[in-house]
């Protein structure tokens, strides 16, 4: 399908594709008009149209502006979101050491393995644009009710 093409073709032959696509249909439809209209009739038209093409390009200068900020803040966004998420995911690890076990060793495992899938299947799924699922949410179920079920702790104790 349009999004396999698109998330399975380099970024830098996407470009060229683009960019050539752009200069054909630029060629082609200069050397038509120049077939279809006389010469006299375009000079006429020169500052008019000169006016124009520089209202449209700053207009679509401003718009690309616009985009390209939105698209970094996404970046940032996306970026930030994976490192809270992961130092939520470190603090879970450290903080399940203070449980007694066997739940210590069942919150630990369900940690590394919620870590696992989003290591090694979301974040690779995400990459080419499919579904990954809810596999990631197993691990992070399984944690909270080993969590709510282990005994509780004496408070007393240090770790």
């Amino acid at each position: 399908m349009l999004t396999d093409l698109i998330y399975g073709v380099p970024t830098w032959a996407m470009m060229a594709g683009v960019v050539g696509l752009a200069v054909i249909v630029s060629l082609l439809g200069l050397a038509a008009v120049s077939r279809l209209i006389k010469p006299e009739l375009r000079r006429g038209h020169n500052e008019f149209v000169g006016f124009n093409s520089a209202l449209v390009g700053g207009f679509f200068a401003v718009l690309l502006a616009f985009i390209a900020v939105a698209a970094w803040e996404s970046f940032g966004k996306a970026g930030e979101t994976a490192a809270t998420e992961a130092s939520l995911a470190g603090d879970l690890f450290r903080d399940a050491y203070a449980m007694p076990e066997p739940a210590k060793s069942r919150l630990t495992g369900e940690i590394r393995d919620y870590v696992q899938i989003v290591l090694t299947k979301e974040w690779p799924a995400m990459a080419r644009g499919e579904d990954f699922g809810d596999e990631g949410w197993k691990p992070l179920m399984d944690f909270h009710a080993t969590l709510v079920n282990a005994p509780p702790g004496d408070a007393t104790r240090t770790v």
